[in-house]
């Protein structure tokens, strides 16, 4: 009887880290992507900094996140993967305090440098935590269901950097998050598309996140379906709104 509590348990808990796992990316990646809009504003307004300062803040947290990904690695190998992604999302929240230090432009660059080294350690570690906790014969397919909801969340940042570029205003947050609710509101999220019925079935069907969502719960469910459509409808999101991101930052530029 104990056995069985045990082996029973086991799933609970590799659930929970697959969870946690997926959780800490997506706050690691928020914390990258949520300050970007306001950054450029803050650095030529408050700082009265130039341009040249404005990329090097907001571009900062690349190069440590670089440096950092193969050594976090390394520690995840001999550390445990757990001690990497909980390190790395206390540098995050770190990061995030340092913000509120009033120490201009090099406190900045120095928020943004611990900020990558964080999200490197997150992403690194996170990703080889998930292949651990997966079967054997099932760890390709979390490696695609974790490269898909990267893709997803890249797709969405540009979205929303797009926004923030052509209204310029801290009041662009709710026309950023509502079109994210509205598509995923008509979209199978709680229940495979077969159990959809009515308007709101023909609706999800031509829904393009529908794909994306149906491929995530073939990963977890261990039988992948529709992984290319996904992947296409993804990389397409991305081409889209890279150009609409781009496009936002040339009208920025144009209104000064």
């Amino acid at each position: 009887m104990e056995v069985s509590a045990v082996s029973e348990r086991a799933p609970a808990r590799s659930l929970a880290a697959f969870a946690g796992v997926f959780a800490s990316a997506l706050f690691a990646f928020l914390a990258v992507g949520s300050v970007l809009p306001a950054l450029p504003r803050f650095v030529h307004g408050p700082l009265h900094a130039g341009d040249v300062w404005v990329g090097v803040v907001t571009g900062a947290f690349a190069f440590t996140a670089v440096v950092a990904r193969p050594v976090a690695g390394r520690i995840a190998d001999k550390r445990g993967r757990r001690a990497v992604v909980v390190g790395g999302c206390v540098l995050v929240a770190i990061a995030g305090g340092l913000y509120f230090v009033p120490a201009g432009v090099p406190g900045l660059i120095v928020a943004r440098l611990v900020l990558g080294i964080g999200e490197g350690s997150v992403f690194t570690a996170g990703a080889t935590w998930v292949i651990d906790l997966a079967p054997a014969d099932r760890r390709g397919r979390m490696i695609g269901l974790y490269g898909l909801a990267v893709i997803v969340n890249a797709a969405a940042l540009l979205w929303a950097a797009g926004v923030a570029m052509r209204l310029r205003t801290m009041q662009a947050g709710p026309i950023m998050q509502m079109p994210v609710f509205l598509v995923l509101f008509f979209a199978p999220v709680y229940v495979p598309l077969s159990l959809l019925e009515g308007w709101i079935h023909g609706v999800a069907t031509i829904n393009p996140l529908t794909r994306v969502l149906e491929a995530g719960r073939s990963f977890v469910a261990g039988s992948p379906a529709e992984v290319a459509a996904a992947y296409a409808v993804a990389l397409g999101l991305i081409a889209f709104f890279a150009l609409w991101a781009l496009r936002g930052l040339r009208s920025a530029e144009g209104a000064g």
